[in-house]
């Protein structure tokens, strides 16, 4: 239990710090990038990042099945039986590169479908291929990062990965300031993914000897086979909907609206992103010790666990959801000045569907790391069609903001009520009236912090960096303060004090004897 407690709290501390640390290199970054060259070229980069997402369903969501299927084996030291994933699992990721290749390079003579009009780039097929070949390499080394993965041990992948991040942003950003060159800042981001994650599959290696002898193990048993295709089968349709929803926005906007569209939601796309990566660094730091958890403990202690991780959830994303509703147009407008700015409309609506998105991370979270995911296999494909037809159907009547709300649509109509029903029928044993009255009543807390938040805003004119400091002071202090005097008497605040406190504190002992 408490070797648990630490491994989360030790991967959520390091990823928290390096996300951190990568959030404000990606802003760095992104201003020098937008000095230098120009909205298209960032256009280009989200729309390719998209398209190489698509391309990223050839995974089938083996990644998750194998890693589920690590966790038993690991609280059993059984290390046959990880010799035998692993080597199954290496086998199938070298193909998978191999297919990702194939199918990336066929698709670059169409590009141009996916261009409203075609931007006077040079060497466009070139920088698409660049892009891919940075996809294919990391497919070759990530079966054995995730031998850290399954043993609560992120935090040494996470130490090598913002440590090679940091060079590669300083590197780009000193090639873009001396050449203006889009092709030289692909070729650095390509050589740090390899040797980076080159890296961290030699520190696999050294930290579990077998890994290096795991390609000669003997083949998986049928049962064990059979198994892992069941919930491959179920994870790759999840896939099918994470990437629909999540990786055709871009791809979307570029088609009904054109590159410059995808140039200007991609700024706020990389607020959003880093701090949904810095969020999802809490969940994925928790999800090995979930597995333990499943593995060792009574449903009862698991539901406690799973309580306690949903107010944690809530607080941080409902937290972030105001402060993205106050911030975002000014802080875009005294970054990147008034051109870069959407409208408030789009903005509203990207922001409902953080705040609906981020409230599903502990479900999934809980889902995967139980094996659940063979429940609700059809879910996902359901979400994708919905959100295809929605997002088409309204980008070509309202442009942009028809695209996010076809995604906002598609969330209300499946994974809002679908995964919790799943959770709560296979393993809670109960139903999910508990769950909505309590979803529901967190967002009213929500609604209410922000309401006053705003309120004390208008105070300012929201312009000028004090402002956007004014308000950021008002984020912090009124939502949290209100969120603690709201929840401080609920069991799962005080569950999540008596855990964290005495660890902390059993942390900071040791570093000082």
């Amino acid at each position: 239990m408490l070797m648990r407690t630490e491994n989360t709290i030790k991967n959520a501390s390091i990823g928290l710090s390096g996300q951190m640390i990568s959030c404000i290199m990606s802003f760095i970054v992104r201003t020098v990038f937008v000095s230098t060259l120009t909205k298209e070229y960032l256009g280009v980069s989200g729309l390719f990042t998209n398209i190489l997402t698509m391309l990223s369903l050839a995974e089938l969501g083996i990644g998750n099945a194998i890693i589920f299927s690590m966790y038993k084996p690991v609280a059993e030291n059984n290390e046959e039986l990880l010799k035998q994933l692993l080597n199954f699992y290496g086998k199938v990721y070298r193909t998978v590169g191999i297919v990702v290749g194939i199918a990336g390079v066929s698709l670059s003579p169409f590009l141009g479908f996916f261009i409203k009009d075609m931007p006077n780039i040079p060497h466009l097929q070139l920088i698409y291929i660049l892009y891919l070949s940075n996809t294919v390499v990391s497919y070759f080394y990530a079966y054995k990062c995730s031998v850290l993965d399954a043993n609560q041990k992120q935090y040494i992948g996470s130490l090598y990965k913002y440590k090679y991040m940091i060079l590669r942003d300083v590197l780009q950003m000193l090639f873009l300031i001396l050449t203006h060159n889009f092709i030289f800042y692909l070729l650095i981001q390509i050589s740090v993914t390899v040797y980076s994650n080159w890296k961290i599959s030699k520190k696999a290696e050294t930290l579990f000897p077998w890994v290096t002898d795991s390609n000669k193990s003997a083949p998986l048993s049928s049962d064990i086979m059979k198994e892992i295709k069941k919930n491959v089968f179920a994870m790759f349709n999840h896939n099918v909907g994470a990437v629909v929803v999540n990786g055709t926005d871009n791809i979307l906007i570029s088609k009904f609206a054109g590159l410059v569209e995808v140039g200007l939601y991609s700024n706020y796309s990389l607020i959003l992103s880093g701090i949904v990566a810095i969020v999802a660094k809490v969940t994925e730091a928790a999800a090995a010790s979930v597995g333990n958890l499943g593995v060792l403990e009574n449903e009862k202690k698991v539901f406690s666990v799973y309580c306690t991780m949903n107010l944690v959830n809530f607080w941080i994303y409902s937290f972030c959801t105001i402060c993205f509703l106050m911030l975002f147009q000014p802080f875009i407008k005294m970054w990147l000045g008034a051109d870069f700015l959407l409208s408030n409309g789009v903005v509203l609506i990207i922001c409902i569907n953080f705040y609906v998105s981020g409230m599903r991370r502990v479900n999934i979270t809980f889902r995967d790391a139980m094996g659940l995911f063979w429940y609700d296999r059809y879910k996902p494909l359901a979400e994708a069609a919905i959100n295809l037809i929605a997002s088409i159907c309204l980008a070509k009547q309202w442009g942009i903001a028809g695209v996010f709300i076809g995604t906002f649509i598609s969330n209300m109509m499946t994974g809002f009520w679908v995964e919790p029903y799943i959770l709560f029928k296979y393993k809670f044993g109960n139903g999910i009236k508990n769950y909505m009255l309590r979803y529901f009543m967190y967002t009213g807390c929500m609604v209410v912090a922000g309401g006053i938040v705003w309120k004390v805003s208008l105070l300012t004119s929201g312009t000028g960096w004090s402002d956007i400091a004014f308000r950021i002071i008002c984020c912090i202090v009124i939502v949290n303060i209100f969120y603690l005097i709201a929840f401080f008497r609920t069991t799962e605040f005080q569950n999540l004090r008596n855990l964290i406190v005495p660890e902390v504190k059993r942390m900071i002992g040791r570093r000082r004897s």
